[in-house]
């Protein structure tokens, strides 16, 4: 009897864990001031050789960084996805570290400035991926 009602708790455990987990993993958080409405209408964007220093095999164009960004993060159970904006210049990257790593993996990063009335320059994207 009592291995039975073990093996009932654990089952119950298990499935009250796992509805929570995949609950909570799908959350995201996106911040009101990033620029993703005006960064995927420049989507068609090529950045410039100089400047993108990413993966020869990925499209150079903004939506094709975006796109390996957002691919790379589909892959995963968490968002490693980060936005940040910071003294005109924003960027967007993704990391492959898992949550106990700090060395070891790689990063895609897009970033671009934004002018004094808050607009992004066209020009100014760049893309690095870190391996």
């Amino acid at each position: 009897m009592k291995i039975v009602l073990g093996i009932f708790i654990g089952f119950v455990f298990g499935i009250g864990t796992t509805l929570v987990s995949n609950h909570l993993v799908y959350v995201s958080y996106i911040p009101d001031d990033f620029k993703y409405r005006e960064l995927l209408s420049l989507s068609s964007v090529e950045i410039s050789n100089e400047t993108f220093r990413c993966e020869k095999s990925m499209s150079s164009s903004v939506g094709g960084v975006l796109g390996e960004i957002f691919h790379s993060n589909s892959n995963s159970y968490l968002n490693r996805i980060n936005e940040s904006c910071s003294g005109g210049i924003c960027q967007i990257s993704h990391t492959n570290c898992k949550p106990w790593q700090t060395d070891s993996c790689g990063s895609t990063i897009l970033s671009f400035k934004v002018n004094n009335s808050g607009e992004i320059e066209p020009l100014s994207f760049e893309c690095l991926q870190v391996p």
